[in-house]
């Protein structure tokens, strides 16, 4: 079964899991009998927890919506032609607002 980063932290320092693998990073419990459940110092395997960590998957859709987000700025008058005619319509020494 899974379990947090905590949980995992907090069995490996107390001595009741060991590092079965470090890519995916996976722990193994060493303290406890598989038939009754009871803590025992005896080395067996009861089960084992995978940490999958998301870093690349969040990378990933943070390039996609960056990808997106300058699509969407780049194509806003690529339909037409840029309109240079309408800056003469106000009269002589009018002032914005």
């Amino acid at each position: 079964m899974p379990c947090s980063e905590k949980r995992a932290t907090q069995l490996l320092s107390a001595g009741r899991a060991r590092v079965h693998r470090l890519t995916p990073f996976v722990i193994r419990l060493i303290d406890r009998q598989p038939e009754t459940g009871e803590i025992q110092k005896a080395v067996q395997v009861l089960s084992l927890f995978e940490l999958m960590h998301r870093g690349k998957q969040i990378s990933e859709a943070l390039t996609s919506r960056r990808a997106m987000r300058r699509a969407r700025r780049n194509r806003k008058t690529r339909y037409r032609a840029p309109r240079f005619l309408n800056r003469g319509n106000k009269q002589r020494g009018w002032l914005a607002p």
